[in-house]
């Protein structure tokens, strides 16, 4: 944790690390990251769906619905991983 808004976690690893932070402190994160003298290899804004029922029940017709708009998103080149909470 530092005045930047950052959680680390190396998993055991010198080498790289993974930076967990709110995602309106992502890009002052990644500067001060430089500025220390690490390499960003990698940033980006990721959603983690929290929900204490381990996720959201759907119906026949709404799971039909869910995989097709999924589909959609895995053919839309700008985007490269979709999450859901759906059961």
């Amino acid at each position: 944790d530092n005045e930047s808004g950052a959680t680390a976690d190396n998993g055991g690893s010198n080498r790289a690390f993974v930076v967990t932070t709110e995602e309106r402190d992502l890009w002052q994160v990644v500067q001060a990251l430089q500025e220390a003298g690490y390499g960003v290899s990698q940033f980006e804004h990721r959603y983690v769906l929290q929900d204490e029922h381990g996720g959201v029940g759907l119906s026949t017709k709404d799971w039909e619905e869910l995989d097709d708009f999924l589909e959609k998103l895995e053919d839309n080149e700008d985007v490269n991983n979709v999450y859901h909470n759906a059961t």
